[in-house]
């Protein structure tokens, strides 16, 4: 009778323990969520209380609910909350697609639905919550690894391979100036001298293209806590400008990880003092987005992150020797939903980071700040040649000219790291960079929303498809009046080699055309195409950013 009991008592205390780490859990993705919140409303520009409004009263009603369900879980985390922060996070993310999605939101969707499905299969299965993460795990695990393998791949082009123009230069340019003092550079840049500054910016770009490189395949093999130390200095230094990117990376290494490993980060997000701090931290954050004290580099968010990074340090909790577990092709036999909702994450995730490859997309697929160039016909990626774009929806480039609508007018911006190098007053950074040649302006969308001083680009260009997007389900059903003027470049060519005035198409030199309408009308001989809206699930999923009329000669480390 002895042992049974001893049994009983030795599965009850797992069953305990695996609830905690799950507890532990739920308390730091839901800190993570809410530093990319914060990231996602400071963007826009505007106060919590007027993004939480929102545009109609679902996005409103979604946009509360999420908020709630984050505090909640930051306060008192358990499998409950975690499922509601989950729900809500998934159906705002979903209503917004693919505005306010980028790169790290993407990989978050899918994350956070691998986690939701694998917590609903377990209660409708008769399993714990806790027995749902652990079976979603796998699936976990070989998303996130897939994401870096996309991101490292990107790289291998020569817009990217060029100090000039890389946007590691523009970043390590723009970190310098923005962290350390003037004088400190001044000296370092007379010591050094221009030539060898390029040399040492060039070393640091070839290393961090070969860490990034080697993550996907420490992630798989290596030991686990070397792999995550890595991996952990590198979202170290990218959490200098892309914190909102690292701070999911880091959470998502823990999701991958082991319960009894897990545990040992009770301290920081389940303990009562951390739930008070953090549950503090959390309103005071509300209260400053709401009084647009908050920015998105250099501000006490922006430190925080960092401080919460440093936190995570896998050096605490990740024991010496310990073995990467599997990912979800290495296993055995999982039960049948959990296997079955893995594998089709999977594939969602292999068909989003193909997507420039292969002609169908370019934004949000994991390509960020890698001056890849798929558009137009041509490409920069040393191993994908532009012929294996299957579909041609990035080859067919329009430049839009001019437009009346917000949307369209605005929708390419550059950054202020092109706005502080302007004008006579400059640092030594920003002298260096002149006498160099280095173009340290970052380009984006407006539609994913960007802090700081930016600046609208006009003339641009975008897939017939995506300006067929705008027009047809942003401005036709909002807007009785209104114009849009274009070029259309539809047969596009690879631009000359060495040609550094190359467009990267045809150019902008076909015929300028005009769509319009007038009382809710198209008039004229606006081309009808633009009219008609993609399927539903196309609209969301399908999405190009756009380019310069002459991307080649304009030295961009492209953003999401």
């Amino acid at each position: 009778g002895v042992l049974p009991w001893r049994l009983i008592h030795f599965h009850t205390h797992m069953d305990a323990d695996a609830t905690d780490a799950l507890t532990a859990l739920a308390a730091i993705w839901a800190q993570m969520r809410f530093i990319r919140l914060a990231v996602l409303v400071f963007s826009r520009g505007a106060p919590l209380t007027d993004w939480l409004r929102g545009p109609d009263r679902v996005t409103c009603a979604l946009r509360v609910s999420a908020l709630a369900a984050l505090l909640w879980c930051i306060a008192a985390p358990s499998p409950v909350a975690l499922f509601a922060t989950l729900t809500t996070t998934l159906a705002l993310g979903w209503a917004c697609l693919p505005y306010e999605v980028d790169n790290s939101g993407t990989y978050g969707l899918l994350a956070d639905t691998n986690l939701w499905c694998g917590m609903c299969c377990a209660w409708a299965t008769g399993r714990t919550a806790s027995e749902g993460w652990q079976l979603c795990a796998p699936a976990a695990r070989t998303i996130f690894v897939t994401t870096y393998c996309f991101a490292a791949f990107a790289k291998l082009n020569s817009g990217y391979a060029d100090v000039r123009k890389s946007s590691c230069t523009v970043f390590t340019c723009f970190v310098g100036e923005g962290f350390v003092p003037a004088a400190v550079t001044r000296r370092v840049l007379a010591l050094l001298g221009d030539r060898a500054t390029l040399a040492f910016l060039e070393v640091g770009l070839v290393t961090l293209k070969a860490v990034e490189i080697a993550i996907p395949p420490l992630l798989t093999f290596g030991d686990l806590r070397g792999a995550a130390l890595v991996l952990w200095v590198f979202h170290l230094l990218l959490g200098s400008i892309a914190y909102d990117y690292s701070v999911i990376s880091m959470a998502s290494l823990i999701l991958c990880a082991p319960p009894a490993l897990v545990l040992r980060l009770s301290w920081m997000s389940s303990a009562p003092l951390a739930r008070l701090v953090f549950t503090a931290t959390a309103l005071a954050g509300c209260w400053r987005l709401d009084a647009q004290r908050c920015r998105e580099l250099g501000s006490c968010e922006h430190v925080l992150s960092l401080l919460w990074l440093c936190l995570l340090c896998p050096a605490s909790w990740i024991p010496a020797g310990t073995s990467t577990p599997p990912g979800l092709l290495a296993l055995p036999p999982l039960p049948l939903p959990f296997a079955a909702c893995g594998t089709a994450l999977l594939l969602l995730t292999l068909l989003n980071g193909l997507g420039p490859y292969l002609g169908y997309k370019t934004a949000a697929t994991w390509a960020m700040f890698s001056n890849l160039h798929v558009e137009g016909g041509w490409t920069n990626h040393w191993l994908v040649p532009a012929s294996w774009q299957l579909c041609g929806m990035a080859a067919d480039l329009v430049t839009v000219v001019d437009s009346d609508v917000e949307l369209i007018r605005d929708y390419h911006t550059h950054s202020c790291f092109g706005a502080t190098f302007e004008g006579n007053d400059v640092s030594p950074l920003q002298a260096f960079a002149r006498r160099c040649g280095i173009r340290c302006v970052s380009h984006a969308n407006s539609v994913l929303g960007r802090g700081g001083d930016v600046s609208v680009v006009l003339p641009f260009r975008v897939p017939f498809w995506q300006l067929r997007r705008l027009i047809s389900l942003e401005a036709l059903p909002t807007r009785r009046d209104f114009h849009v003027e274009y070029i259309a470049t539809s047969e596009p060519a690879v631009p000359p080699a060495g040609g550094e005035g190359a467009s990267g198409g045809k150019g902008p030199g076909g015929r300028r055309r005009r769509f319009e309408v007038r009382g809710g009308r198209i008039v004229g001989d606006s081309d009808r195409r633009l009219a008609a809206p993609p399927c539903w699930l196309l609209a969301k999923l399908i999405y190009f950013k756009s380019v310069l009329p002459a991307d080649r000669d304009c030295g961009v480390c492209h953003g999401p």
